[in-house]
Parts: C-alpha cells; structure tokens; sequence
C-alpha cells in the first residue's frame, strides 16, 4: 500500500523516517507543491537531515552507517530512501489538486496544517485543526469518527 505525505516540512520529514524505519508502506508519494533549492539533490540533502536526530542513515543504522537515500531521478521526481521507492510531487501546493486516488494513494497525511480535505479516500491530521480531534488519554477506546479526518494533535480551543 502506497502511503502520501502532503509537506515536506520538519513533520514531514520526521513521517518519513518513520515509515521508512518501519517499512509499513510499500511506497511514499510526498506532496512539497513547488521547486526547492537546485533540484531533486537538494531536497535528497534535506531529507537526510535533522537538527535533533542527525542523520537518517545513523537513525536507521547506527553512527556507522552509509547514506541510504540513492537512485535519484530528477525527470520523474523518484529517489528511494532505504530501499523504499519516494515519488516527489512539485507541482500543486493545494492537495485538492493532486490525483491521489489515480496515484494509487489511499491514505494521506497532511503534515503541513492547512488542508483540511484532500482528495484522498482517508486523511490524517499531523497537526491541529479547528474541526478535527481525538479522543484524549483517558478514554478506553478510540472510535474513529464518521468523517473522513483524523487528528494526530492533541484537542485546543481555536480563536
């Protein structure tokens, strides 16, 4: 099953690592809706990155570890990262606008906190919403609601 990922901010990135450690998908499609830096390399440069965590090959592996982003194919927007193939999409920032579905993605998560209604059969929230919130800690069970979104965030009051 193919997972999306809509912003490739800090979240962004931290969902993939995540699901790249975990291999629960067998493909990332990532939404970051426009050109950054010179290309492809610098976003490879970006994502093998983080402030807290160092680097991804280190995350996966160790501090011995080798970089594990490679097969980086500018025309089509493709690289894998740890053998996982990751599809680049840099052309919408609105994910309204992507054809999630005929992309074979039938769960998007929205990293970025400003769409709330993605075209994808299911979405979940990485960030907090006005109209999206989940049960809290004390609750036995979580019942997902009849909508389509689920939040990830804890519940606030929005102005």
């Amino acid at each position: 099953m193919k997972l999306g990922i809509n912003g490739l901010g800090r979240i962004g990135k931290l969902t993939v690592w995540h699901h790249v450690a975990r291999g629960s998908f067998s493909e990332l499609v990532v939404n970051i809706g426009r050109d950054a830096g010179g290309g492809l390399a610098d976003i490879a440069d970006y994502l093998e990155r983080d402030s807290t965590y160092g680097y991804l090959g280190q995350y996966l592996y160790g501090h011995k570890a080798n970089r594990v982003i490679e097969n980086l194919n500018e025309e089509h927007g493709t690289l894998q990262v740890n053998g996982v193939p990751v599809t680049i999409l840099r052309k919408d920032r609105n994910p309204k606008e992507l054809p999630w579905k005929a992309l074979g993605v039938p769960l998007v998560v929205d990293t970025t906190g400003k769409f709330l209604d993605p075209a994808a059969p299911r979405i979940t929230k990485a960030g907090p919403s006005r109209d999206t919130c989940k049960r809290g800690p004390g609750k036995s069970s979580f019942q997902p609601p009849s909508r389509s979104r689920t939040s990830l965030s804890p519940c606030r009051r929005m102005p």
